[in-house]
């Protein structure tokens, strides 16, 4: 997946993880991602089809990680989004994989 400025919609940082930033960008094609600058790179944390989701997958990733920005819509019921985990944890999978054989 390569994933250029023409393909962010938006982009924010959401929380820390190991003292570095955490950023949630949203595409333009509606896929959001949780990322985090790892050297030499960035470190997806998570994806999904819904910031809640790409949240989810994170931090059940990364416990540490630490979300300081909250909206009402951030917190799905995991039997609500248990359809498309799996999924999206591949996704998530797949994008740590290529990251790791572009760092080598």
């Amino acid at each position: 997946m390569n994933v250029t400025e023409r393909h962010i919609e938006s982009k924010k940082r959401i929380g820390t993880l190991r003292g570095q930033a955490v950023i949630e960008v949203k595409t333009t094609g509606g896929l959001y991602m949780v990322v985090c600058n790892k050297s030499g790179g960035i470190e997806t944390l998570g994806t999904g089809p819904h910031r809640a989701v790409a949240r989810f997958i994170a931090q059940k990733r990364e416990p540490t990680l630490v979300v300081t920005e909250l909206s009402k819509s951030d917190y799905l019921d995991e039997a609500a989004i248990r359809s498309v985990l799996a999924k999206y944890e591949q996704i998530t999978d797949q994008l740590r994989e290529l990251e790791k054989a572009l760092e080598e």
